[in-house]
């Protein structure tokens, strides 16, 4: 599951993509964010990680998200965009761990409901 399904709730970015200038536009967005970013800001990296994770740019992505878990273990976005990008690159154990780490901070975090679903299926 992509966080933009889970943030829009199944709907299409696409088209907000497109108005926005397409994803290099959203890519150079972000890379300059990365460079003004506080590096010990763990809400910034886990959003920044949802970010590149849905530009399905998954090494920066990742890089991200283990940074913003490395400044707070208990970030349930980064654990969340950790889990879709195990999924992603076809690594189940590993993205069953961070949806159970998910669970366990967030029982009823905004996406609990997803990962139980997606656990269910797994």
């Amino acid at each position: 599951m992509r966080q933009r399904d889970a943030v829009v709730g199944g709907g299409d970015v696409e088209p907000l993509l497109k108005r926005a200038g397409g994803h290099e536009r959203v890519d150079a967005g972000l890379a300059s964010l990365t460079l003004a970013l506080d590096d010990s800001a763990d809400r910034a990296h886990s959003g920044i990680a949802a970010a590149y994770f849905d530009a399905d740019q998954n090494a920066l992505a990742l890089r991200h998200a283990l940074r913003a878990l490395e400044l707070n273990s208990k970030n349930g976005q980064a654990l969340f965009v950790l889990g879709n990008i195990h999924q992603a690159q076809g690594s189940g154990d590993k993205a069953r761990d961070a949806y159970e780490r998910y669970l366990k901070i967030e029982p009823n975090g905004r996406y609990a409901g997803d990962v139980k679903l997606i656990l269910e299926t797994m």
